[in-house]
């Protein structure tokens, strides 16, 4: 799997669909559909946070570490530290902002014996197409073949499911 987008060709024959390097048989396709993976907010907030406060740490452990050395005299707030804490908090207030300008991605979601996503795009209408193609060859096998070309996708990774009612899916695409 890779996280860099790209151009994919699917090729769909009357036995089988290609999907960049993947191979499925048409016949132990089970369902083809677009699954939303949504950012995931909270998780952003409590990494963005989590960084700036550890960066906030690691100021106060260095002035603490001077102090102690004797290279700075004991200090109320001195300019550089005033100003590192502000770029600090600046980063991360501007890192949180840029990742939850997040959009939603769309998983072409190819079931076999095991789901797996096999396309990941920002855009909904590509992988739309995907799906309904797929579908009308599982119930429709063509004669001759079809090559799709799909634009600025990325390939993608086996789905681990726990639970029940879809509970727990966990994709393995990047970024």
């Amino acid at each position: 799997m890779t996280n860099k987008k790209q151009d994919v060709n699917v090729r769909i024959t009357k036995q089988t669909v290609s999907i960049g390097e993947q191979t499925y048989q048409l016949r132990h396709i089970a369902r083809v559909q677009r699954w939303e993976v949504p950012p995931d907010y909270s998780a952003l907030l409590s990494r963005h946070l989590g960084r700036g406060f550890a960066m906030l740490v690691i100021l106060v452990i260095a002035n603490a570490f001077l102090v102690v050395a004797g290279h700075l005299p004991i200090p109320l707030l001195q300019v550089g530290d005033v100003l590192a804490a502000g770029t600090i908090v600046v980063a991360t207030v501007v890192g949180f902002i840029r990742a939850i300008r997040a959009h939603t991605r769309y998983v072409l979601l190819v079931e076999t014996l095991n789901p797996v996503g096999a396309l990941r795009s920002d855009d909904r209408k590509t992988i739309d197409d995907l799906v309904e193609q797929i579908a009308d060859a599982m119930e429709n096998p063509p004669d001759n073949p079809k090559l799709i070309t799909v634009y600025n996708v990325v390939t993608g990774d086996q789905i681990n499911q726990s639970g029940h009612n879809n509970v727990g899916k966990e994709v393995s695409f990047g970024g």
